[in-house]
């Protein structure tokens, strides 16, 4: 039996400038994984929310990667580096 998941409805690329955020095309619901390490620089670390999920480059803090103001709110912590905002289907 598969287990389902839940789909991204969109996704937005959120840069270390403030309100510079791209939404990105989506393919068959998704971004794919390799797109979103090429975005985020490096190794993906997901940090998971309510209303969806922030990919973050795992090395971001060693990286010194400047401070992402738009994911920090998202996230109520500090982000560094680039993110993919993935936001789920049944979620404003």
């Amino acid at each position: 039996m598969k287990t389902r998941t839940k789909t991204p409805r969109t996704a937005e690329l959120l840069t270390t400038i403030p309100c510079q955020g791209v939404v990105l095309e989506l393919e068959n619901g998704t971004v794919p994984f390799k797109k979103i390490q090429e975005l985020v620089g490096g190794h993906v670390e997901a940090i998971y929310l309510k209303k969806g999920v922030l990919c973050v480059n795992e090395d971001g803090l060693s990286l010194r990667l400047p401070f992402n103001p738009d994911a920090s709110e998202i996230a109520g912590l500090p982000i560094v580096g680039d993110v993919v905002y993935l936001s789920h289907k049944n979620m404003l």
